[in-house]
């Protein structure tokens, strides 16, 4: 990241060859696709395209074009969203709305205020990206549906339940179970995905009234 944001630096063009060959390798691979854009978010507290001067996480958001790929990302980046500053790098397991039992990495407390701050930076751009997947797919109706469905449930779960007792919260409405944080988010993120949530119930209630 530091080459590619000093463009007088010796290695500047290597590092943009770099970028260039890591794009060819993903290709029209979704998985792959998902998987590097959590990487280089991950390592940057979301702010990679500002850090580097370039496109390259907006340009691979915008190529996906596959059910599986989009759910993946989607859980791979609910999945950091709730474990980013809490003191623990390991994946954890799928964020569903379902009934099962699966275990959740161990989450510790946040101790710093600059764990804080990055760690809201990159859940503020989660929040962001999570909507704007849906405008660039090219699916059938009823899968973009669906997916749009799971982006509402994280952001509902997050922007307007608790949980006081451990991390895991049963939301009788959604008829399933979702993983919260041990650490409270702040209230500028909830305000956030509750005002991206409105803006997905707007647009899926135009959605419907179209012929």
């Amino acid at each position: 990241m530091d080459i590619l944001s000093t463009k007088d630096s010796r290695l500047h063009k290597v590092a943009e060859h770099f970028l260039k060959e890591l794009s060819h390798w993903i290709g029209y691979d979704d998985i792959r696709r998902a998987f590097v854009i959590v990487a280089l978010q991950k390592h940057s507290d979301g702010k990679f395209d500002c850090i580097t001067g370039t496109k390259t996480v907006k340009d691979l958001m915008t190529e996906f074009r596959t059910e599986s790929g989009c759910i993946l990302f989607i859980q791979e980046l609910t999945s950091m969203f709730l474990n980013k500053g809490n003191g623990s790098d390991e994946p954890l397991n799928q964020i569903q709305a379902t009934d099962d039992n699966s275990q959740m990495g161990s989450l510790g407390d946040e101790d710093s205020a600059g764990i804080s701050v990055n760690s809201d930076l990159f859940k503020r751009w989660v929040v962001d990206s999570l909507p704007s997947i849906l405008k660039y797919l090219n699916l059938d109706p009823e899968l973009i549906f669906q997916i749009q469905e799971k982006i509402m449930e994280f952001l509902a779960a997050q922007g307007l339940f608790s949980s006081s007792l451990g991390t895991e919260v049963t939301y009788f409405e959604f008829r399933g179970k979702f993983k919260g944080q041990k650490a409270s988010i702040s209230t500028a993120i909830r305000r956030m995905c509750i005002e991206q949530l409105q803006l997905l119930l707007c647009s899926a209630q135009k959605a419907r009234r179209l012929p």
